[in-house]
C-alpha cells in the first residue's frame, strides 16, 4: 500500500484531509509534516488556504495535480461542501470505484434513519445521499431500505422535541483491550478516583434533571456506556443507577446498561442492575475464541460469556445485546461464522456486529505493521 506525507497548516482543512485520506490509505500510512518535503516512495498532498482561495497539490506517482477553489463564499453546508470538492479532486486522480462516496467514519444507515425521522421522503433522502455524499444509487437504495426495516423494527416515530436522550459514560475498565483507542483509564489504578467521579456524575445528572424540567421536557432513552460500566463496585453501580431512576418517568422507551466484559458483571451486579429502571442490558463478548480473546488482552473465556449470559437469563433480562469484532488478528472468515454461531446459539435479543478500525492510539497498531492485519498475519 502507497503512503502518502500531508503538509497543510489550516486546522480545518487538516481535519478534512485526515479524515477524507483514509478513504484512500490505510490510516497508518498517512503522515503530516510541517515542511514541505517530497520523497519517492511516497505520495504527497500540500494544502494551502488563502484569503479567498484554497490550492491542493497532489503529487502521485511522480505527477504533481494542482486545483484550485474559492472557500470565502462557502457558507451553506461548508463542512459537507468542502468535503465533496476535495473527495471528488482526489478521486479524479485516484480514480476508484466508490460506491459509498465519501462517507467516512459514519454510520450511514443511522444518516438515512434520521433523515426519515425528520421528515423526508425516500425520494428526497435518496437524493441526499446521491448527490450531496457521491453514493451509488444501488447503495443509496440499500441504505433507505435498511433504515426503513430499522424504523419498523424499532417503531421509532418522528423525532419528539420535547424529548432528550442521554449517554452517561464510564471512562473505567478491567484493562486496556489491545484494539481499543478510547478515553479508558484501568479500574485497578483508579479506585481512589472512582467514587469521586460518580458523586460528580450524579450532580450533574441532578443539573440535567431541573435543566429538563424547567424547559418542559422528559427523557426518551439513557445509554450508559464506557469504558467498562459493569466494572463498578456493587455500592457505586447502585447509587449511580437510583440517580438515572429519578430521571425517567412512564415517557422513558429504553434505558441501556453496557456491562461490557462478562467476568465483572456477576450476579450481585446484574439483581442490583435489574432492581432499577434499566430495560436493556449489553453483554460484550467480542469473539468466541479462547485464543483470540488473549490476543486482544481480554481476561475472560468463552466459558465466562455463557455463564454471565446464562445468569442474566435466569435473573429475568429478556432485552439483552451482545457485541462481537469482525476482523481481529488471527482470524479467518470461517473461523468468525464460527464464533458468530456460538454467539447466536445465545439466543440473545439482538446482537452488534463490528469491524475492527485500525486506531492509531491503540495498541494493536502500536505493535503491529497495519497491512499485516489486513492481510490476517
Amino acid at each position: 500500500m502507497r503512503e502518502i506525507s500531508v503538509l497543510c497548516y489550516d486546522a480545518e482543512y487538516r481535519k478534512y484531509c485526515s479524515e477524507l485520506l483514509t478513504i484512500f490509505y490505510l490510516v497508518t500510512n498517512i503522515e503530516f509534516v510541517e515542511a514541505s518535503t517530497e520523497f519517492a516512495d511516497k505520495d504527497f498532498l500540500h494544502v494551502t488556504k488563502g484569503t479567498d482561495l484554497v490550492e491542493m497539490r497532489y503529487t502521485k506517482d511522480g505527477q504533481t495535480h494542482i486545483f484550485l477553489f474559492k472557500d470565502k463564499d462557502i457558507e451553506k453546508d461548508r463542512i459537507k461542501t468542502i468535503k465533496k470538492i476535495i473527495f471528488q479532486f482526489l478521486n479524479s486522480i485516484q480514480q476508484l470505484d466508490l460506491p459509498w462516496g465519501f462517507l467516512s467514519g459514519v454510520r450511514p444507515v443511522k444518516m438515512a434513519v434520521n433523515l426519515f425521522l425528520k421528515g423526508c421522503t425516500r425520494q428526497e433522502a435518496y437524493r441526499v445521499f446521491v448527490n450531496d455524499y457521491l453514493v451509488s444509487p444501488k447503495k443509496a437504495d440499500l441504505l433507505l431500505d435498511l433504515a426503513q426495516m430499522d424504523l419498523q423494527l424499532t417503531g421509532k416515530s418522528r423525532v419528539i422535541s420535547d424529548s432528550v436522550s442521554l449517554y452517561i459514560s464510564i471512562p473505567f475498565c478491567p484493562n486496556r483491550c489491545t484494539y481499543c483507542s478510547f478515553t479508558s483509564y484501568p479500574f485497578d489504578k483508579n479506585k481512589d478516583l472512582i467514587p469521586v467521579y460518580i458523586d460528580c456524575l450524579i450532580k450533574e445528572l441532578a443539573h440535567i434533571q431541573r435543566s429538563i424540567q424547567e424547559k418542559n421536557q422528559t427523557v426518551q432513552s439513557v445509554y450508559i456506556g464506557g469504558g467498562t460500566p459493569g466494572v463498578l463496585p456493587l455500592s457505586l453501580l447502585d447509587k449511580l443507577l437510583s440517580a438515572v431512576d429519578h430521571l425517567c418517568t412512564d415517557q422513558t422507551r429504553e434505558v441501556t446498561f453496557e456491562a461490557g466484559r462478562p467476568e465483572v458483571f456477576d450476579d450481585d451486579k446484574q439483581k442490583c442492575v435489574k432492581n432499577h429502571y434499566v430495560t436493556r442490558i449489553c453483554i460484550n463478548p467480542q469473539s468466541m475464541d479462547d485464543e483470540i480473546l488473549r490476543n486482544i488482552g481480554r481476561r475472560h473465556t468463552v466459558k465466562d460469556i455463557v455463564q454471565c449470559f446464562d445468569n442474566a437469563v435466569k435473573n429475568g433480562f429478556d432485552n439483552i445485546n451482545t457485541d462481537m469484532i469482525v476482523g481481529l488478528p488471527g482470524e479467518t472468515p470461517d473461523q468468525f461464522k464460527k464464533n458468530l454461531g456460538l454467539l447466536l446459539d445465545l439466543g440473545q435479543q439482538s446482537v452488534t456486529v463490528h469491524t475492527l478500525a485500525m486506531k492509531k492510539k491503540a495498541v494493536l497498531m502500536q505493535n503491529h505493521n497495519a497491512q499485516d492485519i489486513v492481510n490476517n498475519k
